[in-house]
């Protein structure tokens, strides 16, 4: 909403991810916190992650640099394998999901709709 103009900074818009992402959403959660900063790698942790996210979309805002990305913003979960099936799972038959990898080396898997259900 940032992009399209409703909003100047993503934690004015509920239903996004960035308070999520920050931890500072407590229910009904989709990203996997404790399982994020290690699919980011070694000796990141969830405090420093969220931090330089912070920073990072602030960075972006000041240079007017909000673009879509497509990993974010077409699927439905973005985690771990397990996370991500299980979620997966959970979504009963209003539309057929996909379970994927991204990844070179497997992470992060996905969970998105399968567009040929529409074609």
């Amino acid at each position: 909403m940032v992009r399209a103009g409703a909003v100047k900074h993503p934690g004015e818009w509920s239903w996004c991810g960035y308070k999520e992402l920050l931890g500072l959403r407590k229910r009904n959660r989709l990203i996997d916190q404790a399982e994020l900063p290690r699919t980011l790698g070694d000796g990141v942790s969830f405090d420093g992650f969220r931090s330089g996210y912070d920073e990072g979309i602030q960075e972006a805002i000041t240079r007017q640099d909000v673009k879509r990305e497509s990993l974010w913003t077409e699927s439905l979960a973005v985690g771990g394998r397990n996370f991500v099936e299980e979620v997966g799972g959970r979504i009963p038959n209003r539309m057929k999901v996909v379970v994927e990898s991204m990844g070179d080396e497997g992470e992060p898997w996905i969970v998105r709709e399968d567009q040929e259900a529409y074609g």
